[in-house]
Parts: structure tokens; C-alpha cells; sequence
């Protein structure tokens, strides 16, 4: 997939395709790219209100070009408030690259001419443009006999209201976006890989062949290691598994002696535990690692931007599965910071393995810590699959995420961490409980316990649980595992302010 832009509407004489994204159906019969025939067709469709520029919708010609008949498809561009957004246009280059995969193009020619996007800085534009294209080519076809036969396909974007100071932001910001798109399907690989593939003896191996020769130094503090440290509650998750739990460490250094340090819960398959879970959906657990797989595509995406800030990704990685060994009900571990927990429930494990991730990053020195992790059921019966939950102990760590999320169309809602979510996880023999079993406030509460591993650092946790996946395919969501997560991590290293703890 390749993306090109020009300021000149001239077509390609190996144009197949022509996309016309629209605002206003008003003055489109007489784009001199239609002739008189062309022109009257177009005007008739305006009339009867089949060709409409209400966001959204598409209607598809043919007209006379390069001599020959080319399909010539309109994508309404009109917003009930406002011009569109960078949102918008990652939605429309998605929808365009998937008509372009549908049709079977090799050469798009988007005349985008009529956009309105003078309140657009050019480089952002340029940046979610590509990311949208990225994102909606993407498809899993790894394990398929069949291997997609999807066409080499250049889309062109004619953008001659950009003046050449800004076309040549434009086509900076849209190698970001190539890289940012790239960097998202790489989470998806990996979340949709099956538990078989992807273990954690795998995901270490894979770890170190990726990042071979880049700017990210891979280590691993091993099962061994890791009990010397005292990480009882990573290892404890993995005990009923073949593959001992492991931390993986990606390491960017930066101009910052600090890091910022992001943390992915790596579950490679959770059954639960002894406190198993209903067989109905269970084979989507071999998802249940995707705040692992978000952390891993920021990192890589990272590794090709360069931030000024040195960056310090963390991979607790374990595979939660019943057997004589595994952790019980009733089990007390203690973590690397010393704080005995009470098992009430071995489902309730990905903030086990995430609290000895964060515990490391404490004894880093972290500038700060945000965690992405499919943590809680609870986050999606709240918010649907609308938006990532996010929590924390540092109002500015939200408020530099919902500016980064406002960009990247990757929606967050703060939900409160009150003291009294504590409450919930009193322990009559521990200093706390790994969850409550009641019902009530399972997102807060679980956040509540990572809390308590933070050391007072400001920290911010991202419960993906409800976007782990779409059920479709539409625009730049593809059917699967979403990626969700690596646009706003990325997006927060190169851009937010970030804060110490207040």
C-alpha cells in the first residue's frame, strides 16, 4: 500500500479508480474533470437526491477518463456541526482504501480538491490520512491456506489547496501516519496470534528477532530472576502453566534520564484459572495479552520516530491456565514491594502481573507510568464498546490523554478512583484482596489495586477491555483485534506535556 500526494489534478493515465470525498453536492456537475455527459448524469443524481454529500455516504459512476470508461465513487464529507475533523478524514481514507481493495485498484486518484480543511494543521492531516489508509488495509490471513491476493495499490491524493510549504508538511506527516498505521497492525498480528502460536516463550523470542539491530534493547528478567526480586505475583499467575512467566523489557533511550515507562498486561491465554471461566468466548482470550500487544506496537512505532523521551517499555508476560500447581483461592502472595495479597479470585489476574510490572518501574525511576491492559468485563458493561476507561492519581496524566485522544479518534472516559474503592478489597489475612466479589465498581476498584503499586508516581491506567475488538469492518476498524491503545501511546510520547505527580 502506498500513499502519494500532489497539489496538480491531472489524472495518472493508469488511474482505475477516482474518489471524490464532498462537502456540498452544490457545483459538483461542473468539475472539469466530468464531460458533458458526465456532467448532466452528475446533475440528474443531485436532483433526484440519490448523490448526497450527508457523512457517510457513497454512490458510485462511471465516466470517461484516460479513454476509457473509470469508476468514479462520491464519499459524503457533511457534518450536521462543523467541518470534519482528523477523525473524519481517517474515516474517509479508510472507507477509501477498503473500496479500493474491493474494486481491485492498483492506481486511486483522490480529488480532494473540495475539502474544506483550512483550520487543518497539514502535517497532522497528512498524518491521519495515512493512518487511515494503513489501518483499513489491514487483514489476518497468517494461518490461511489461501493467502490474500490484495493488489499492490497506490492511492494519490490531490490536495491543491495546500500551498507547497504545506504539502511538503503534508507528506512528512503522512510518513508518520505510515509508521503509526504500520505500528497499530503490528499489535493486531500479535493479538490476534492463537495462544498456541503466542506464549511466553514465544512472545520472548519474538520480542528480541523484532527489535535485533534497532533502537530498543531487549532484556528479559526470567522466572529465576524474577524470584529473587520478590515478583510473586507474576510468577504466581503463570504456576498452573508449562511456560514460566517472564518481564519483558524494551528499552528507548531518549534524551530524558527519566522514562516514561509503559506497561502492558501480556496474559498469552486466560482460562481463568481454578476459578474458571464459561467455555462461551473463551477462545477470544488469547486477546486477552492485547495491552502487551499495545505496548509492543508503541514501542516499535517509537524506535522509527525517535522521541525526545526516553521511553521504557514493560511486558509482564504469563499464561493463566488450572493444573495441581496453578494459584488457588484463598492463596497468599506477596509482591516486589512487599505488599501480601489475598487470592479471592485467579480470574482476577491481569492486575497481579501488572502490579509487579509497575512495582519495576517504581525502582526505574519512572517520570511516569501509564498501563494498558484488558483488565475487567466490568469496563465494557460501563461504557459499551464506545471508549478506553482511563483512571489515575494525576489529573494532568488525563488531561494530556484526552488531548492526545482527540486527535487519534481512540476515545477515552475518566472514570472517578475515590478512597473508598479500597474498601472493596479489605483482606481479613492480607494487606489486600486481588478483588472484590461483589458487584459493584469492578473497573475502579481494580484500578484501585494497581494504585497501590504506584509508589505515588503519576500514573495513568488505560482498561481497553471494552475496545479489545471490532465485529466488523468498517472505515479503518478492521474485524478482530483492534490495536486499540497504540495511537495514544505513541501519541502521548511525542506530544504531551508530561507531568510528575502533583
Amino acid at each position: 500500500m502506498k500513499l502519494s500526494s500532489q497539489t496538480q489534478s491531472k489524472l495518472d493515465s493508469k488511474t482505475d479508480l477516482i474518489i471524490i470525498p464532498i462537502l456540498s453536492t452544490k457545483g459538483l456537475d461542473k468539475l472539469s474533470l466530468f464531460d458533458n455527459s458526465s456532467k448532466k448524469l452528475v446533475n440528474e443524481l443531485i436532483k433526484s437526491k440519490a448523490l448526497s454529500a450527508k457523512k457517510g455516504s457513497e454512490y458510485s459512476i462511471y465516466i470517461q477518463a484516460n479513454q476509457r470508461l473509470t469508476r468514479c465513487m462520491f464519499f459524503g464529507m457533511e457534518k450536521k456541526k462543523g467541518a470534519p475533523g482528523y477523525i473524519e478524514y481517517r474515516e474517509l481514507s479508510g472507507s477509501i482504501t477498503q473500496a479500493a481493495i474491493q474494486n481491485k485498484s492498483k492506481c486511486v486518484q483522490v480529488i480532494a480538491s473540495e475539502c474544506q480543511w483550512a483550520d487543518l494543521e497539514a502535517n497532522q492531516l497528512g498524518q491521519c490520512i495515512a493512518e487511515g489508509m494503513q489501518m483499513g488495509a489491514y487483514e489476518f490471513t497468517e494461518f490461511k491456506t489461501e493467502k490474500s491476493k490484495k493488489a499492490n495499490i497506490t492511492i494519490n491524493w490531490v490536495v491543491s489547496q495546500l500551498k507547497p510549504s504545506s504539502l511538503a508538511a503534508f507528506q512528512k506527516g503522512s510518513k508518520t501516519g505510515q509508521v503509526v498505521g504500520d505500528a497499530v497492525n503490528e499489535a493486531r498480528d500479535l493479538a490476534n496470534r492463537p495462544a498456541n502460536i503466542l506464549n511466553p516463550e514465544s512472545f520472548e523470542a519474538y520480542a528480541k528477532k523484532t527489535f535485533k539491530g534497532s533502537n530498543i534493547k531487549v532484556t528479559v528478567i526470567s522466572a529465576a530472576k524474577a524470584q529473587k526480586m520478590g515478583m510473586n505475583a507474576l510468577l504466581g499467575v503463570g504456576k498452573g502453566s508449562q511456560y514460566p512467566s517472564r518481564l519483558l523489557c524494551l528499552e528507548y533511550q531518549g534524551k530524558t534520564k527519566a522514562p516514561i515507562c509503559l506497561v502492558g498486561k501480556g496474559v498469552t491465554f486466560d482460562s481463568g484459572g481454578i476459578s474458571i471461566k464459561p467455555s462461551k468466548g473463551m477462545s477470544s482470550m488469547k486477546a486477552d495479552m492485547s495491552g502487551a500487544a499495545a505496548v509492543f506496537g508503541a514501542m516499535l512505532g517509537l524506535s522509527k520516530l525517535k522521541p525526545k523521551d526516553s521511553v521504557l517499555g514493560l511486558i509482564p508476560v504469563a499464561e493463566n491456565m488450572p493444573s495441581s500447581t496453578a494459584l488457588k483461592p484463598g492463596d497468599i502472595i506477596t509482591a516486589m514491594n512487599g505488599k501480601s495479597i489475598e487470592i479471592l479470585n485467579t480470574d482476577a489476574e491481569g492486575r497481579l502481573i501488572l502490579a509487579d510490572a509497575i512495582c519495576y518501574a517504581v525502582s526505574k525511576k519512572a517520570r511516569c507510568i501509564i498501563d494498558v491492559a484488558t483488565l475487567t468485563g466490568a469496563c465494557l458493561v460501563a461504557l459499551g464498546e464506545m471508549a478506553t476507561a482511563i483512571l489515575t492519581n494525576e489529573q494532568a496524566m488525563v488531561d494530556e490523554m484526552k488531548n492526545v485522544a482527540e486527535f487519534s479518534g481512540e476515545r477515552v472516559w475518566q472514570l472517578p478512583l475515590y478512597e473508598e474503592y479500597l474498601d472493596y478489597l479489605k483482606s481479613d489475612y492480607a494487606d489486600i484482596a486481588n478483588c472484590s466479589e461483589g458487584r459493584y465498581g469492578g473497573t475502579c476498584s481494580a484500578a484501585k489495586f494497581l494504585e497501590q503499586f504506584t509508589d505515588d508516581i503519576a500514573w495513568l491506567h488505560m482498561d481497553i477491555a471494552s475496545m479489545m475488538s471490532n465485529n466488523s469492518s468498517k472505515q479503518h476498524h478492521i474485524k478482530g483485534m483492534s490495536g486499540v491503545g497504540v495511537q495514544n501511546l505513541i501519541g502521548f510520547v511525542l506530544n504531551a506535556k508530561v507531568p510528575k505527580k502533583s
